[in-house]
């Protein structure tokens, strides 16, 4: 025989909802037929019923409690409407309500929720949609306790605290490295920096950075040394230098120097 010729009684939250809207309960022969004498009577509503007698299963099954009817829930009727309502609000709990609950044996009753769905003792599945939509209107409530939850689905200690204390060495190895690339990339660029300045003017005085720079010397730091050299003194400075070898650069700039440093050695003397 098919299970499609088995006659299911209706469940004790269908014959509640059915005695509720004034239905004669001797009139519910069968599950299919409490279903449609109920819909009848709720018409537009039916939707809105299924979605508060679901989301009212869902905290059940979320608070490990033991009811048998929905005022069991110590939730006022108001507040189980306005859940549903907001469960229904979500685009697409509908849809997902509907076909976790084709089977009219799944219909006005608190339901029982497990990893398998089994539709005989009035089980669905906790992974559909409407069940972990359910879960978030409880959440965002307040009528679930979302570190708690949290904690009850996480791993084994051993497992959560081996992977927390790799994940943890990995941060600390990265942040190493970062650190470690920036101190070397500031000391290369200090270094550029000052392999780059062959001459500094600080409170009009000229200082080197090193003999190991003397040997070259391209037109635009020679420019420099020229403009550097007429801020000291005016005087100093030539009008058009035509000198065209490092030497000859050099040469001169010593001279200038050795005169600079004459005359400040004879201004001391008369001072």
């Amino acid at each position: 025989m098919s299970d499609s010729s088995v006659v299911h009684m209706p469940n004790p939250g269908q014959c509640l909802v059915a005695k509720e809207l004034g239905i004669d309960v001797a009139a519910l022969t069968n599950a299919d037929v409490a279903v449609a004498l109920i819909e009848e009577k709720l018409g537009k509503e039916a939707v809105e019923v299924r979605a508060r007698w679901f989301v009212l299963s869902v905290l059940r099954h979320l608070s490990k409690e033991k009811w048998t009817a929905l005022p069991e829930s110590q939730l006022s009727d108001a507040r189980q409407i306005s859940l549903a309502k907001d469960c229904l609000a979500v685009e697409g709990f509908s849809t997902s309500l509907r076909t976790v609950t084709k089977d009219n044996r799944t219909k006005y009753r608190l339901l029982g929720f497990a990893s398998k769905r089994d539709t005989g003792r009035g089980v669905l599945s906790t992974s559909s949609k409407a069940y972990k939509m359910a879960v978030c209107v409880l959440q965002e409530d307040g009528l679930v306790d979302v570190e708690k939850r949290k904690v009850n689905s996480s791993p084994k200690n051993g497992q959560k605290n081996s992977k927390y204390k790799k994940t943890a060495r990995l941060e600390e190895a990265a942040e190493t490295s970062v650190s470690r690339n920036k101190g070397v990339a500031g000391r290369v660029k200090r270094q550029d920096y000052f392999s780059d300045e062959l001459m500094n003017v600080v409170n009009n005085t000229l200082s080197f950075p090193g003999k190991n720079q003397a040997g070259s010397m391209s037109e635009k730091e020679f420019a420099d040394l020229e403009e550097a050299l007429s801020k000291v003194d005016p005087g100093m400075a030539q009008e058009n230098w035509k000198f065209q070898s490092n030497e000859d650069r050099w040469s001169l700039c010593l001279g200038v120097l050795a005169g600079a440093g004459f005359f400040v050695f004879v201004g001391l003397l008369f001072l």
